[in-house]
């Protein structure tokens, strides 16, 4: 006989909730809902009575136990198949080794199961049927039925002194139990790893430290799952540890306020909002209106601009001046070609960049002060923004329904010319804003993380690769046949899906649909303490973190996600803070590797501040 054995439990099959130590908690507040003193004496009760059956009682054992008795609402045997059927909810297959149960039975290899456990063989049976890995023939054999466990190396003795296999191999995620041991008795052994991430480790030793760090199991073991539901895949590691750890708090803490403040419509802008509304969807507030709303920078401006155009394309610039911006990329903001400008108007540009207040003042005559050229660019404009106002208001933003808008952040300029287009104050809701954001008078807000509190190195990434959405930017608006308002795109732009959106959405939503029958058991700050631990290893690069799927993403307005840096790029970066990618603390580790990349960012936060101190000295000086 060929004999494949399998360990069960972090091998075969994951558990949901990330780790064995969160069923008891489970069972209490299915049982208790609510009520604290009962879930933590079940607990200690369910601790105890296990400890004092030994290693090899079995779940009836357990459960005979004389602590039970201390809960009259249940039998001691309806508490016992509470946890039972908690842990066939938790337990689900890890598709890598059903496959490889799958090959090796196809090869004429007998497949069996083992355990150390005190969970039944028929109970385990069930799971494993139901679960695509066990077939007919198959069998389980778990330590508290056969009094012999694996770690000991006794179940492997009982087991060949059963079937005399002529070749064995077995494999499991213990070191220990599925692997010196099974060694130490002739077995053929391969240890797996299916462990938890970098990530996923600091924030289960956080939890360690908390009365309710079981909650925080739950979330991790959301994380564990999605990664290995989508065979480890990098790009899906990188979500699941990160995007939904960021976005998933962040869309709860938006579906609670928009509940809170009877808001019963909520648009979500594009592009950075379409994963957001994704995991929004699968929440399962109902009594929400979700909306995908069609706007962009490019495409609200020139509707903004169709009155006061200079003083409004100055505020709406960033840091309000237009020094310091390239002539090329202020014309494209507009949708204007400098050569066009040039041949049929006349209007040239001196300057590639605008470094002083008089290239600002010609830049702004020349486009808006211009008797040729400006009548026919506000007319235009007129147009523009006649369109935009329906396309708003056919979404209903200006039908006086309670509603808000969720965006990204950082400054606001949507919600400045969206409000101000509408003559609405409609509020806004942010992942995270800058010190310099448009103030209220724009339109209310809410910043999910507080001003300074989200690390800017992020930003880029947050910005083009977590909100990377399959849907064109909005460049404006068109009108039907049939009358109705839609978005337009640019020329050969459509709707695309990517390895990055389809990962991203189908990683997030499966998380946030996995955590949905607990919403309510997490509370606000946990679900912070997730996203700000996560969005902070990673601006940090504090673990070595797979990029591959940054490497190989599109690329954002012509700039790369993340590069292997040239010498020379390498150099300019730390000593000069030259920006080449949309996130340079990830290029920098890719270059250098993990270890030299941490002295190398130190020594571009030195070459910084002495380069702040040397700008300050010049301006002292200049001001003398």
């Amino acid at each position: 006989m060929k004999l494949a054995t399998f360990d069960i439990f972090d091998t075969t099959l994951i558990r949901r909730c990330g780790r064995p130590e969160t069923v008891p908690h489970l069972v209490a507040e299915r049982l208790w809902p609510g009520n604290s003193m009962r879930h933590t004496e079940y607990v200690n009760v369910r601790r105890q009575a296990s400890a004092q059956c030994g290693e090899d009682a079995s779940i009836k054992d357990i459960y005979v136990q004389p602590g039970f008795t201390h809960f009259p609402e249940y039998t001691a045997e309806q508490i016992m198949h509470a946890e039972m059927t908690v842990e066939s909810e938790m337990l689900t297959a890890n598709p890598i080794i059903r496959e490889k149960i799958d090959r090796l039975r196809n090869e004429g290899w007998c497949i069996k199961f083992l355990s150390d456990m005190y969970l039944g063989a028929d109970f385990l049976s069930g799971i494993l049927r139901r679960e695509g890995c066990l077939k007919d023939g198959d069998e389980v054999i778990v330590s508290c039925e056969a009094n012999a466990r694996k770690d000991n190396g006794r179940l492997y003795v009982k087991v060949q002194e059963m079937y005399h296999p002529t070749r064995w191999i077995h494999f499991g995620d213990n070191r220990r139990s599925d692997y010196k041991m099974a060694r130490k008795y002739g077995v053929k052994a391969e240890l797996v790893d299916f462990g938890f991430t970098a990530i996923e480790q600091r924030l289960n030793h956080q939890a360690g430290k908390t009365a309710d760090g079981w909650k925080m199991w739950l979330l991790t073991g959301a994380s564990h799952t999605a990664r290995i539901k989508n065979l480890l895949d990098p790009a899906a590691t990188l979500a699941a540890d990160y995007i939904a750890a960021l976005y998933i708090p962040f869309v709860l803490w938006v579906l609670d306020w928009a509940r809170k403040n009877g808001i019963g419509r909520l648009h979500f802008l594009s592009r950075d909002g379409y994963i957001m509304q994704k995991i929004a969807e699968v929440a399962g507030y109902d009594d929400i209106e979700l909306n995908y709303l069609f706007v962009s920078r490019k495409a609200l401006m020139r509707a903004y601009l169709s009155q006061d155009s200079a003083d409004r394309f100055i505020e709406i610039t960033d840091r309000r001046t237009l020094i310091g911006q390239h002539v090329n990329d202020l014309l494209k903001r507009l949708q204007l070609d400098r050569k066009e400008l040039q041949d049929k108007y006349d209007i040239v540009f001196e300057y590639n960049r605008i470094v002083t207040p008089g290239q600002q003042q010609d830049f702004l005559s020349k486009l808006f002060d211009n008797n040729q050229f400006t009548p026919m660019l506000m007319e235009s404009f007129r147009s523009d923004a006649s369109l935009t106002v329906d396309y708003l208001r056919s979404q209903g933003l200006s039908d006086g329904s309670n509603q808000a808008m969720v965006d990204i952040g950082w400054l606001g300029t949507s919600r400045l010319m969206i409000n101000r287009i509408l003559g609405t104050d409609i509020p806004t809701l942010y992942v995270g804003v800058r010190g310099d954001v448009y103030d209220r008078s724009c339109g209310d807000y809410d910043s999910y993380f507080p001003t300074g509190r989200l690390d800017t190195s992020a930003t880029g990434l947050i910005e083009n690769y977590f909100s990377a959405s399959p849907w064109p930017s909005t460049i404006g608006y068109t009108q039907d046949s049939d009358g109705s308002i839609k978005p337009k795109f640019a020329v050969n732009e459509q709707f695309t899906v990517t390895t990055a959106t389809e990962t991203n959405e189908k990683v997030c939503t499966s998380i946030m649909a996995q955590l949905r029958p607990y919403i309510h058991l997490f509370e606000p700050e946990m679900l912070r303490q997730w996203a700000v631990t996560t969005i902070g290893n990673l601006a940090n690069m504090a673990d070595s973190i797979n990029l591959k799927p940054l490497m190989t993403a599109a690329a954002f307005d012509g700039v790369a996600m993340v590069k292997r840096f040239t010498p020379l790029q390498l150099i300019n970066f730390i000593l000069c803070g030259a920006r080449y990618t949309a996130f340079d603390r990830g290029s920098l580790d890719i270059t250098t590797g993990h270890r030299l990349a941490k002295s190398a960012w130190r020594l571009h936060d030195r070459s910084a501040n002495l380069r702040r101190r040397l700008y300050t000295l010049m301006l002292r000086l200049k001001n003398r």
